[in-house]
Order: structure tokens, then sequence, then C-alpha cells
């Protein structure tokens, strides 16, 4: 059965996969295993159906990036990260808040592929400030590396056999899931994100794009 119709998970993919290249496939210890052939949207509906559970590269071969994700693998890991979007908003930087099985993921989508070392410049002062984990975590990749990898958001977690939702943040700070299913939350994130520029070294504040 199929969870997305084509346009949307076309839609999907463009947001959440970086190099097409090549992948991650996760194992049952959550590991994950490079495989160095295209991913196609074939792939990403079976993860989307829980067929497999997929990783993707942040870096392309010119080692820039169009996202970059904060995370936090702590018992508090989701009030930091809502904490960080709070702050992030006032800086006119919009943001995606995901659960993950430890804590969670807090996405930021750019208008147009930007080196990792100017994403890196921009975000990693945030991540310091907050005790969090920033990806990509390398400025550039080494000869034949394949840099930072993350797990593609929705699919079902080979260790915890569990899902993860997008989450919304209500008056009074309470999180709540945007969908109870696959399906409502692909569509929800696919109208919610907004593109960010990524600023020139010394800038903080981003220009915010629909």
């Amino acid at each position: 059965m199929k969870v997305l119709p084509y346009d949307l998970l076309a839609a999907y993919a463009s947001l959440f996969v970086g190099n097409r290249d090549h992948y991650a496939v996760q194992q049952r210890d959550g590991s994950y295993w490079r495989v160095c052939e295209p991913l196609t949207l074939d792939l990403v509906a079976a993860h989307l159906e829980g067929r497999v559970t997929l990783g993707t590269y942040l870096l392309d071969s010119e080692s820039c990036c169009t996202f970059a994700v904060f995370d936090a693998d702590s018992g508090d890991g989701l009030e930091k990260l809502a904490l960080l979007q709070q702050q992030l908003a006032g800086d006119s930087v919009p943001s995606l808040l995901e659960v993950s099985r430890r804590g969670g993921h807090l996405w930021l989508h750019f208008s147009e592929s930007a080196p990792a070392s100017q994403v890196r410049a921009w975000l990693l002062p945030y991540a310091l400030a907050y005790g969090v984990e920033l990806y990509p975590k390398q400025d550039a990749l080494n000869t034949g590396g394949a840099g930072s990898v993350i797990r593609v958001p929705l699919g079902v977690h080979r260790k915890s056999r569990g899902w993860y939702p997008f989450l919304a943040v209500l008056d009074g700070g309470l999180l709540v899931p945007v969908g109870n299913s696959v399906a409502e939350c692909c569509a929800w994130v696919c109208e919610a994100v907004r593109l960010v520029r990524v600023p020139d070294v010394g800038m903080v504040v981003g220009e915010e794009h629909d």
C-alpha cells in the first residue's frame, strides 16, 4: 500500500534527502550501512511504508548542503530543542521539530545549497549554547568520505520499532504531534516548511522564503 501520492512523495524527498548519489540503511541495532547507489523515490516510499529505514548524507560532492539538523539525544532533548526553536524564530529562522528515539531533531531548510563551513559558522554557536549536536558535523568532506548521516524522518526505527512524528507548539508551550499517521505528518511538513537563506559569516539573521 502506498503511503503518499507521487507529488507529495517527491516534495518530501526534496526536503529530507541530502546527497542522492548514496544513502545508508539502518540495521536492527540502530547502526547504518552505506550503500553507494542512487537513492530513488521507490526507496523513499519503502522507508515511509516501514519496509526499510534510510539515512541520508547531508553533504554533496562539493561539501554543500540544503538543510541542517540540531540533534538532542537526552531526556530533556525535546525541551532544549523547543527552546532553541523559539530563539531561532526570534531571529527570523524557521525550523521543524521532530521527535527521535532518544530526544529530538530540529530541521532547518535552506533556499539554496550552501557550503557546510558557512552553515556551521552560522549555526554552531546555537548548538553550543543549548548543548546539542549540529549536523553536518564537518566543514568539508575528507577524500573518499561520506560525511554526516541522519535518519530520514518518519521511518520505523529498527531498534525501537517505533516511528516518530513532527511536533507543533501550542499556546503555553505544549508540544503535540502534527498528525497521527505518516501520511498526515508528510502532508503537514510539506506545507509547513519555510526556507531560509544561509547568511554570510558574521550575520545572524536569515531571510525567510515561502
